[in-house]
């Protein structure tokens, strides 16, 4: 990206809006071919069983973030979690790079701009390593090094693969911590203890979580896809999400899908991801509006 567009933050929020609407457009003429008659084949009751999947996925997200929030002692009531939680995930999928997630730092009851910064590094490391795990478990499968036919063992397979991945990734920067001394300038040691102490639990949280969302996906497209092919597909998901060019990778996405295959399955798969992005959005909306209108008309000031 030219120097001139990070300097400068109107033409960058300009650049970031052309792009996104530019893939809004591309995403209209993959789509426009797409047999929608193909979603016919599922049926109402997997369709509800996503939906409570996407409600669990929710509430793994607040507890995530309770312990995120432990770290700076800020303590808040559940509801308050999964209302934060869920309302940055809105913001987070309608941002480039997801980075309306930023939301949630408000919350966080410190004037420390360092600590908070430290914070939200955090809960985006996690989605830097998810992303890095599941180009490595495409490249085991690519290469027929791990081939797994059943999705119970695949899904569970994952979920040690991101969570262990996680884990060595939190034991090299508690090693780098105590060695490099200069980092202690930035982030004193009392803090990093503390963080440290919440990490096992946020990790599990954060693990159990994304597996859980991929599965939502999967169980949606179960009747049409052979589990082996799911690989590829969530992390190209991914990689469209984090790239700052379009609305929850719509666009891009199906671009990258169709170096997979051309044919209605990828368009289907690219659909559901859209699916449960839009119950992600229309469920933090819903807490929104809730919470807006509880404090306007029963919450006395």
């Amino acid at each position: 990206m030219p120097i001139f567009l990070i300097k400068n933050k109107f033409f960058l929020s300009i650049f970031f809006w052309l792009t996104n609407f530019f893939f809004l457009i591309v995403g209209y003429f993959y789509f426009k071919n797409f047999n929608f008659e193909t979603l016919d084949q599922i049926n109402n009751l997997v369709i509800l069983k996503t939906i409570l999947l996407i409600f669990l996925f929710s509430l793994l997200r607040a507890l995530r973030l309770k312990n995120i929030f432990n770290i700076l002692n800020t303590k808040l009531s559940f509801y308050k979690y999964f209302y934060i939680s869920t309302v940055s995930q809105s913001y987070g999928l309608l941002t480039p790079a997801r980075l309306g997630e930023i939301y949630f730092v408000q919350f966080l009851k410190s004037n420390d701009k360092k600590k908070k910064f430290f914070i939200f590094l955090i809960s985006k490391l996690f989605e830097f390593i998810l992303l890095l795990s599941l180009f490595f478990f495409l490249l085991l499968s690519l290469f027929e090094l791990i081939k797994i036919n059943n999705h119970f063992y695949y899904f569970l397979t994952l979920f040690f693969f991101f969570f262990f991945s996680n884990f060595f990734i939190f034991i090299f920067f508690k090693l780098l911590f105590f060695k490099f001394k200069i980092i202690q300038v930035f982030i004193d040691k009392n803090f990093f203890d503390k963080a440290c102490n919440q990490y096992f639990r946020i990790n599990l949280y954060s693990t159990a979580s994304w597996v859980l969302l991929f599965y939502s996906v999967y169980y949606l497209n179960s009747a049409f896809l052979n589990i082996n092919n799911f690989y590829s597909y969530s992390f190209l998901n991914q990689v469209s999400i984090s790239l700052p060019i379009s609305f929850f990778g719509i666009g891009v996405r199906d671009f990258l899908f169709s170096f997979i295959d051309t044919n209605n399955l990828s368009l289907l798969i690219s659909f559901s991801f859209i699916y449960v992005y839009f119950l992600m959005i229309s469920l933090g909306f819903l807490i929104f509006f809730y919470n807006f209108l509880l404090n306007l008309f029963f919450i006395k000031k």
